[in-house]
This record gives C-alpha cells, structure tokens and sequence, in this order.
C-alpha cells in the first residue's frame, strides 16, 4: 500500500488520471442516476394514466351489467362472478385482476357478491387505499403487491371505486395492473446506462492517458536532459519538433544550455 501512495505521489500522470477517474465517476453516477429517476417516474406516470383510464370503463361496465341482473340472488351473485372472470386478464406481458369486496361500512349485505379473480387475496389491497375508496367517489389509485395463492408477488396499479349494488349495497371494485412489464423495461435501462457510464468513463480514461502522454513526454525529456546537463554534459540539445508552448520551453531550454556552455568555455 505504502508503495502504491508513493508511487502515485511520484507520478504526475497517475495523480491526474485518478482525478479524472474519480470526478467523472460522479458526474456520471449524478447524471445517470438523474436520468434514471426521470424516465422512471415517466414509465410509472404513463402506465398509471392508462390504468385510470381503463379502470374507469372496466368498473362502469360492471356497474351496469350489475344493476341490470338483479331481478334474483343467483342470477347477481353469478353475473358478479362472470364480472370479475370475465375482465380479468391473465398474461405473462401485462395482468389484469379483479377484486369485488364489500365496503368497510357494508358488514352483512342480503346478498353477498364478492369475488376475485386467479385467487388472489384480498389483502392485496392495503387498507389505505380502501379508506380513500370509502371516502371519495372519486376514482383512488396505489401502487401494491398482488398476492397470490401460490405466494408470488406481483408489483401492480391498484385502480378502485365504489358502486352501488342493489340488495348487496355498497361494494368497491379493484382492477389492478400489473406492473412487471414496466419495472423489466426499467431494469433494462439501468443496465444500459451502467453500461454506457462504464464505457464513457473508460474512454476519458484513454484519453486523458493520450493527452498527458503528448504533454508531459517531451516535460520528461527536458526533465532527464537537465539532469545530465548537471554531469557535465553542456553539449546536450533537445529536439525541437513543434512551435507550442511545448516547443518554446524546450528552445527556452536549449537556449540556456548553450550559454551555460558558452560560459564554462570563456571560465576555461
């Protein structure tokens, strides 16, 4: 360890690549992970958006074919099972589930219709958002797990409202949209942009190695030439190839070795 630090104190070159290494790796690391955040509430603003929209269609047909099939028990209890059946989309691409619960003040209806679709629990609804059902009638929405009977987890949209039933009183329907599409899209993107900050920061690495090259090799040779001009070696001239800054120091440099000469000669 001690000789790595001192190697790097040493060496003007490693002090500035680990610099360029260390500053660029946050600045990326802030961008990247700006970016990410950006697009990934995009992604989420959307599918919510599109969730309302058709939750809002889903639970008004429901609503209708409900109030339209109560003449007996059976007949709503099973039109409210088909309901749910019927609209629930099962997918590996994008879900759709259906949940029918009655409301938190609707204890013991006259005629019972709740249902789920795939079996999922009713406890994928949190109770937070079966408060803002009761307490608006408004469309409400949640970002919940999908609980099913198997145990798997499923990110989701949770889109609910209340409708009004008769003989079964006041009920809340669920339509909750997966989210699993969006969060692989998501977990894809990060990757990329991983991927993307390691290779910009290999490449400036490169770079910066290329530039200091050019800069500090002819520094190197004015460096080991006034070392052996200290031996005694007053004949000693750098080759000038470029008119840069680079090129004055070095015809600066040349300069100066041959009056150094110029007087030891005369001293002699």
């Amino acid at each position: 360890m001690d000789s790595i630090t001192e190697r790097i104190r040493r060496s003007l070159t490693l002090k500035v690549i680990l610099s360029i290494v260390l500053l660029t790796s946050v600045v990326l690391g802030l961008v990247g992970t700006t970016l990410f955040a950006r697009i990934s509430a995009g992604i989420k603003e959307e599918k919510v958006d599109s969730a309302i929209s058709e939750a809002v269609y889903t639970i008004y047909f429901a609503q209708t074919r409900l109030l339209a099939s109560s003449r007996t028990d059976s007949e709503l209890q099973r039109t409210a099972k088909e309901i749910v059946n019927s609209q629930a989309i099962g997918s590996d691409i994008s879900s759709r589930e259906i949940i029918l619960v009655r409301g938190l003040q609707n204890i013991d209806p006259e005629v019972p219709i709740d249902a789920v679709s795939n079996k999922i629990s009713l406890t994928s609804i949190t109770n937070s958002l079966r408060e803002k059902v009761a307490s608006t009638s408004n469309i409400s929405w949640e970002i919940v797990n999908t609980k099913y009977a198997s145990g798997k987890l499923v990110p989701s949209v949770a889109v609910g409202e209340e409708i009004q039933v008769s003989k079964s009183g006041t009920y809340e329907m669920y339509v909750l949209f997966s989210l699993e599409p969006q969060l692989k899209a998501l977990d894809l993107i990060k990757n990329y942009l991983w991927l993307t900050g390691f290779v910009l920061l290999i490449l400036i690495t490169f770079v910066t190695w290329l530039t200091l090259r050019q800069i500090l090799e002819p520094i190197r040779n004015v460096a080991a030439t006034a070392e052996k001009l200290t031996t005694g070696a007053l004949d000693l001239r750098l080759d000038i190839q470029s008119k840069d800054e680079i090129g004055r120091l070095g015809q600066s440099f040349n300069d100066m070795a041959r009056r150094s000469e110029e007087h030891t000669s005369e001293l002699q």
